[in-house]
């Protein structure tokens, strides 16, 4: 984003990192866009029913994540849970022509009851808000809101991200980038950031295994070896990625943490468990092995 003359000037200053609590300024700008979500389904469509269908589609999935939120966020029972939208009968047809216009209006009432939630909340329900939000619709809409969430967070230096419909709280740029980059082309990537991330039922153990089978997907291709395992096939990856030998070794030590008899894969024989620590430690190097290899085999085979 292009810095203003303010902010040339030193006459404001560039926003800081938040975590733990959101300016009014970065609210508003959040808010403006779950706004935007609720209004792409308050328009007035009267010449077809294919587009009819569309609007009907869109605004029952946004009334289903706001009865998510209307009961786990606001913690309301369900029967008194109020849509989003006011609506208006169906049309009824001859042939392909209607004969009254359909439209949904968004319920003042209701809408105020979630704005104000909204931002009286704290930063994490807030988080919240978003994935519960984003939950559930079509992956063309959960691109276009995760675009437009991020959006926000980088212009507003929020130290999270949305990925794949994740709220995520890597710590910083390059580390978003690598597992934004990653989760692209590995569905283990995606995996891991679902056990990571789980709102109720977090699973770091099941983190870490998707993680490090993303790097043992990744090799498995690059050495043609389908069925193998990673120490398989790291001799390939060595040749065919003219991979340092330390890098080599880091591999191999990476998936032994992972795969030897005391690892995660195998359960742990010494009480230790795997902490939200060690889950994110593992997302972020696996999700940076994953895109070096890939653009070591690229450039050596362009």
């Amino acid at each position: 984003m292009k810095k203003t003359f303010s902010y040339r000037k030193g006459l404001k200053e560039s926003p800081t990192l938040q975590k733990d609590e959101f300016d009014a300024v970065t609210e508003n700008k959040i808010w403006d866009v779950v706004t935007k979500f609720f209004e792409g389904g308050n328009q007035d469509f009267g010449s077809s029913y294919s587009r009819i269908e569309e609007l009907e589609e869109h605004r029952q999935k946004v009334t289903n994540s706001m009865r998510k939120i209307h009961s786990e966020l606001l913690e309301k029972p369900l029967d008194r849970f109020t849509g989003i939208y006011d609506s208006h009968p169906r049309p009824k047809s001859i042939g392909r022509k209607l004969i009254n216009e359909w439209s949904y209006k968004l319920n003042d009432d209701s809408y105020k009851q979630y704005r104000s939630f909204f931002f009286d909340s704290s930063y994490n329900d807030k988080l919240d808000f978003i994935d519960l939000l984003v939950d559930d619709q079509s992956s063309e809409i959960i691109q276009q809101l995760t675009n437009e969430f991020n959006d926000v967070f980088r212009e507003q230096c929020v130290g999270y991200r949305l990925i794949k419909g994740q709220i995520t709280d890597l710590d910083s740029e390059e580390e978003k980038q690598s597992v934004e980059k990653a989760v692209q082309h590995s569905p283990h990537i995606e995996k891991a950031i679902d056990h990571l991330y789980d709102r109720k039922n977090p699973d770091y153990e099941n983190s870490i295994k998707e993680s490090i089978s993303a790097v043992e997907q990744i090799c498995k291709e690059i050495a043609s070896k389908s069925n193998a395992t990673l120490s398989d096939c790291i001799n390939e990856v060595e040749s065919a990625t003219q991979l340092h030998p330390a890098f080599k070794i880091a591999l191999e030590k990476l998936y032994a943490y992972t795969s030897d008899e005391d690892g995660i894969r195998h359960g742990t024989t010494n009480d230790m468990k795997a902490s939200f620590e060690d889950a994110k430690f593992m997302l972020v190097i696996c999700s940076a092995f994953c895109n070096y290899l890939l653009e070591k085999k690229v450039r050596l085979d362009s």
